[in-house]
């Protein structure tokens, strides 16, 4: 098996933890052990760039370069500063859809979308509330907005979500180990 059939690439929050180059690396170990290459966001070298502006783009090309050289993307959906999935990791999901690659997600969060939605409508003092009150919440008992799950479905992947929350939900692996498990079986059956 070549090495680029084997890489991942490491989508999620992670990257915004005070441990997230030890977590990556937990991850990348995981996927060793399961014969692939994952490939995290640290792994691209930023530094010397003049000002936040220059700094910001070259992580953003950085990204894209490493996600187009993986054929899978494990992606963490745990909702995020809100309600849903970190922006930059529904972005990385939808380029890799886009790219063609399987995607398998996963969420520590067991509420689906909906009911999260709901709860934080009604009892989170910072979601701006719609006073006419007509705005809908797609419910579809899906773990996230249905561009994010239905997208990692029908590319090939599949979405693990915890039956409750992990006592750590940001460091808890086993969701992330069935994630390497799927895509290590489709590997040893000759499937991209």
């Amino acid at each position: 098996m070549s090495e680029a059939v084997r890489r991942v690439y490491l989508a999620g929050p992670e990257v915004f933890l005070p441990d997230a180059k030890s977590l990556l690396a937990a991850k990348k170990s995981i996927c060793g052990e399961a014969g692939l290459v994952g490939v995290s966001p640290f792994d691209n070298e930023v530094s010397g760039m003049d000002g936040a502006e220059a700094t910001a783009f070259a992580i953003y090309r950085g990204n894209l370069a490493s996600m187009s050289s993986c054929s899978f993307a494990i992606a963490n959906i745990t909702p995020f500063r809100g309600v849903s999935v970190d922006p930059g990791t529904a972005f990385e999901v939808g380029y890799m859809c886009a790219l063609g690659r399987p995607v398998f997600a996963y969420s520590a969060e067991p509420l689906e979308y909906a009911a999260r939605t709901r709860r934080a409508a009604t009892n989170e003092p910072l979601v701006v509330r719609d006073t006419a009150g007509d705005i809908a919440v797609e419910d579809f008992g899906l773990a996230d907005n249905l561009m994010i799950a239905c997208g990692v479905e029908e590319g090939g992947g599949r979405t693990f979500v915890a039956d409750e929350v992990p006592a750590d939900r940001w460091r808890d692996l086993s969701l992330f180990r069935a994630c390497v498990a799927e895509i290590a079986a489709i590997r040893a059956h000759g499937g991209d």
